[in-house]
């Protein structure tokens, strides 16, 4: 009816069962009017150990907070390699796409990613291991009216994003402190247009 979450989830919590060769295509995934009260995740698409995923001429959008808890999400990432974000619009949400944890060689291009608290947010992490986030491309994204950033990178101090490339995106009207493009906690970054 509009009110409640929509979800999809690909994969499984087991890091031993992979899922492999997804696709998500022209689909309208409305995370509904309620806004979530809870700092616990929650996303309209999740993806927990899965490669070769697409996500192609989707609409993902209303994935909000009470409180602007970033991890409200239009899709959210655990452990997920070799992912296509394409040719989408993802709005109204706390972070647009979130690669959360051990995330390899994403590619996302040609997305109208608007009105969202961050467009693209990455976070490589450690706990008894470094949980990194690798190998990523992003390219031709619109990224407009952002709150807080339009891409955000942030690490902590010995996880790494390394060899990402962010080029050819059109960043516009973000909010007064937001900012544009914020990396750290890698190397070998190439960010132009």
């Amino acid at each position: 009816n509009g009110t409640k979450m929509a979800r999809i989830h690909i994969g499984s919590d087991d890091s031993n069962v992979i899922s492999s060769y997804i696709t998500i295509k022209n689909c309208s995934i409305n995370g509904g009017s309620t806004q979530i009260a809870t700092q616990d995740n929650r996303e309209t698409v999740r993806i927990d150990y899965a490669d070769n995923v697409l996500i192609q001429r989707c609409k993902l959008y209303n994935a909000r907070s009470t409180n602007g808890y970033q991890g409200i999400n239009a899709i959210k990432a655990y452990g997920a390699n070799m992912v296509t974000v394409e040719n989408s619009e993802i709005y109204n949400t706390e972070g647009g796409i979130y690669l959360k944890s051990s995330t390899d060689s994403w590619i996302i291009r040609n997305n109208w990613i608007h009105n969202n608290q961050i467009g693209i947010y990455v976070t490589p992490y450690i706990t008894s291991q470094a949980h990194n986030a690798t190998n990523h491309k992003f390219y031709n994204n619109v990224i407009a009216n952002s709150s807080y950033s339009s891409i955000h990178v942030f690490g902590e101090s010995g996880s790494n994003a390394d060899n990402m490339e962010v080029y050819n995106n059109t960043i516009y009207s973000a909010l007064s402190g937001a900012l544009g493009i914020f990396l750290t906690e890698g190397a070998n970054f190439k960010v132009y247009n």
